[in-house]
């Protein structure tokens, strides 16, 4: 069986922690199906890097044939990228595809990338797939000029993937018929998140003992709250067991300068660590080093971190949004209402009293490796395939 996947969201050189839940899923799949992959880019991706705009480049990324595309569109109009994706691929595209005849075509993200990918799907006369990740369900389908795009997109898809049951129903609110829906949460490295001693990580780190240690994971964006985990750390260092309790930011993004300076408004310099972008074995270390892991989200899909962080053995305290409380209850973590500081400081002040097990925590999640969400979206293709075979 032969699988292209047609994302702009997946890892590269330049950008090594970018997507890295799709190159596992990805990693896994191709030791079962020869799969390739095709990654459109947008020109102004590159104006940070030292090097000119490329009209295409490849990359073998674990062993994955990547080719990396650049597209033209105009930045800040989002309602224009789904077009000029297929205009800047189309002569690239019609080529590729009459060279390999691919069984089935993989689509991350519906917007732009899956509305492009439909297109080439009905140019090959392939099935498509399209697996929804969060915002381009949550929030770009309230968009006016999004929303028809992104409805004509999962209504060309053969078969929708949605990775939580809250999504599904906002998929299924569109009037995307809900038996071309499957829900499959994300997996986690096992391996690579597992339970290890906590002095050691801290020692790793440089971190003293004795303090309570709180971790973030994520993109420095809007929709991930870091503004309510601040404000929500500020209320907990008032209290005077508290005075010492330290934060990790771990990530990168456009709020980076605004976080930092609600920071020093709150008087939290000593209490703040901001960390950048980190690698996935980095990471784990921050987890075993935790006491709580906190995502205080306005929106998420099925997020991959919360997974990691249990799979390591720390608690969560989380937003109720999305995807979230299909993942957690009151045996590995604590729901707090986004955009509710005091609700979240309560929360997580909660979570640093309990005494957790962290065997359980571990327990709590439902896979433990990739390999079983590469064995899914196998059993899935060939279903696909049977049913055209039929047809």
């Amino acid at each position: 069986m032969k699988v292209l996947v047609f994302t702009s969201h997946f890892p590269e050189k330049a950008a090594p922690t970018r997507a890295t839940y799709n190159l596992n899923t990805f990693r896994e799949l191709a030791k079962l199906v020869d799969l390739e992959i095709v990654c459109p880019k947008p020109w102004w991706g590159y104006l940070n890097q030292e090097q000119s705009i490329p009209r295409i480049y490849t990359e073998d990324v674990y062993g994955i044939h990547a080719s990396y595309i650049t597209y033209w569109s105009v930045p800040g109009l989002s309602f224009l990228h789904g077009a000029a994706m297929v205009a800047s691929l189309y002569s690239y595209m019609r080529q590729y595809l009459k060279k390999h005849a691919f069984d089935i075509i993989l689509a991350t993200w519906a917007y732009p990338d899956s509305m492009a990918a439909a297109f080439f799907a009905g140019l090959a006369d392939c099935p498509l797939v399209t697996v929804v990740l969060g915002s381009d369900i949550n929030e770009l389908t309230n968009r006016k000029l999004l929303k028809p795009q992104i409805k004509w997109t999962l209504g060309k898809s053969t078969r929708i993937v949605s990775v939580s049951h809250a999504m599904a129903d906002k998929i299924a609110s569109l009037g995307i018929d809900p038996d071309k829906i499957t829900v499959q949460h994300n997996g986690v490295d096992g391996n690579l998140f597992s339970i290890r001693d906590k002095h050691k990580a801290r020692t790793m780190l440089g971190l003293p003992s004795h303090e309570k240690l709180i971790v973030f994971v994520g993109n420095l964006s809007p929709e991930k709250g870091i503004d309510t985990l601040i404000k929500a750390v500020s209320n907990l260092v008032k209290e005077e067991s508290r005075k010492h309790i330290r934060c990790a930011v771990i990530g990168d993004g456009v709020m980076k300068s605004e976080l930092l300076s609600i920071s020093q408004q709150l008087g939290l310099a000593d209490n703040m660590i901001f960390t950048g972008r980190l690698l996935p074995q980095e990471i784990s270390i921050w987890l075993n080093a935790c006491d709580v892991f906190c995502l205080p989200s306005n929106r998420e899909g099925c997020p991959n971190v919360i997974l990691e962080a249990l799979a390591s053995g720390c608690p969560v305290v989380a937003s109720k949004v999305g995807g979230i409380p299909e993942l957690l209850n009151k045996e590995n973590g604590l729901l707090a209402q986004p955009k509710n500081d005091k609700q979240l400081s309560i929360c997580l002040n909660t979570a640093l009293e309990k005494e957790w097990n962290p065997d359980s925590l571990r327990r709590s999640v439902e896979y433990l490796s990739w390999e079983s969400i590469g064995l899914t979206y196998k059993k899935m293709f060939e279903e696909i395939q049977e049913l055209s075979t039929e047809a």
